[in-house]
């Protein structure tokens, strides 16, 4: 079909006729009108048969007559579902998408009887761009009306032109999270999503609403994903995450600052604390005491006995650092003020 020869045609075979057609043309619209009476003969009873090129049905032939012209023109009212999200409006897609290809509709050989001059091809089956960009057509006219028959051949080439057709579609469009552990520096999860368009029309931008809804455990938001084509197509997904509630309010239970956001042409959706930070361990790893990750202030005790302060309290430490950061040269580690077994040491992990 695209980009072959019509099969048994001469090398050079002319092409009559070059018409361009949308992707989204209306079934029984015009593709072409084709002169037949300068083809085989001055009469006006033909039999035209569509030898190559249609088999996947999408075109038939009919007498160019003002009525078929007229029903030609009548172009069915689509109803396009319009939404519109934090200002941007698109067109979501109600219906499901079901990829065939065009070969397998298929019915070969067809022969029409027309009895006007001229004849119109007209569109019986929708075309795809995304399956195929051209369609060659090659015509038979017979004139049976004197004898003996003359016969003449027609050859046209229909390029289908692409149109924004299709919209981006989430793969999955309902999410329940409960991220474990809440912070990481990867992705809390990645949306996934298809749009069978070509092109800049299948260029998808991905957005999360401006409003979050929150609860005492649970963050509520949607994801829209738009395409770059006219007009705009998208699909929208709903999540619900549930994360601990010290994530989302202080030990005073005032909100604590976060941020959801969403990668554009990824899909990966991330979950960012303000002033928390987030380092990955290993396993045997030093959590901090140790290494120094976590700070001296926030390392405190139940007492301390003059310079042996909880500072001194890290894995394996031998400084003779003052706890009022002057040096000493008493060595050691930390040391209780009192002798008893109420003793405690705190790590404040913010």
């Amino acid at each position: 079909m695209s980009g072959a020869e019509p099969t048994g045609s001469p090398p050079g075979f002319p092409v009559d006729y070059e018409p361009r057609i949308p992707e989204d043309l209306h079934l029984n619209g015009i593709v072409q009108t084709v002169s037949l009476a300068s083809v085989a003969s001055t009469e006006t009873l033909f039999i035209v048969t569509i030898l190559e090129g249609n088999d996947g049905g999408h075109f038939i032939i009919k007498n160019d007559t003002d009525d078929n012209r007229k029903d030609a023109e009548n172009i069915p009212t689509q109803n396009l579902s319009w939404v519109t999200v934090d200002d941007t409006s698109f067109v979501v897609c109600n219906q499901t998408v079901v990829e065939t290809t065009a070969e397998t509709i298929g019915t070969g050989v067809q022969s029409f009887m027309i009895n006007t001059p001229s004849a119109l091809i007209t569109l019986a089956a929708a075309v795809d761009f995304e399956e195929a960009q051209q369609h060659e057509l090659v015509l038979v006219v017979e004139d049976n009306s004197v004898t003996p028959s003359r016969t003449g051949t027609l050859a046209i080439e229909i390029f289908v032109e692409d149109v924004n057709d299709n919209c981006p579609s989430f793969t999955t469009k309902e999410f329940d999270l409960e991220p474990r552990p809440v912070l990481s520096p990867g992705p809390v999860f990645t949306l996934q999503w298809k749009d069978r368009d070509s092109g800049s029309n299948a260029v998808v931008s991905l957005y999360r609403t401006q409003e979050v809804q929150q609860t005492s455990t649970q963050l509520q938001f949607s994801v829209i994903a738009v395409d770059s084509g006219t007009p705009s197509r998208g699909d929208i997904a709903t999540v619900s995450m549930t994360i601990s509630d010290t994530c989302l309010h202080d030990s005073l239970n005032k909100s604590i600052e976060y941020d959801v956001s969403v990668e554009n042409h990824t899909g990966n959706v991330y979950l960012r604390v303000p002033r928390y930070y987030v380092k990955p361990f290993v396993c045997f790893e030093p959590l901090g005491m140790e290494s120094g990750w976590i700070h001296i202030s926030q390392i405190s005790a139940s007492s301390a006995d003059g310079f042996y302060g909880p500072e001194r309290a890290r894995l394996n430490n031998n400084a003779s650092v003052a706890s009022d950061g002057g040096t000493s040269g008493a060595g050691g580690n930390w040391r209780a003020a009192v002798t008893n077994s109420d003793h405690w040491l705190q790590v404040r992990l913010i």
